[in-house]
């Protein structure tokens, strides 16, 4: 059994975790390229990888503080950097899944 989590459910354990452990009830993380749009809303923080803005956490509270912000831009960090191992593992395993194929059809033609 692979212990590695997909985007989907890296996604669902840290809305899990900003409603249930941070209590941002209603907290949704949006992943899309064009964030653009989702920066504009109120309660807004973008993820990042690099100066790319890979998606949104969009967070319904009555009263935003700095500390808010803060959190959020922090977990937004952390979510960029789970994002980008699973992006960094995916394409390690494709590749060697291929290397497997290449050397399997090479050790047939022997």
């Amino acid at each position: 059994m692979s212990m590695a989590l997909n985007r989907e459910q890296l996604i669902r354990r840290a809305v899990t975790g900003l409603r249930n452990d941070l209590g941002y009830k209603g907290a949704l993380i949006v992943i899309k390229e064009d964030v653009e749009e989702l920066r504009r809303l109120p309660h807004a923080v973008p993820i990042r990888i690099g100066r790319r803005g890979i998606g949104t956490i969009v967070v319904p509270v009555d009263h935003w503080t700095l500390i808010d912000q803060e959190l959020l831009e922090m977990f937004a960090a952390h979510i960029a950097v789970a994002l980008r191992n699973i992006q960094f593992f995916e394409r390690i395993r494709s590749t060697a899944s291929g290397a497997d194929r290449s050397s399997i059809s090479s050790s047939d033609r022997a």
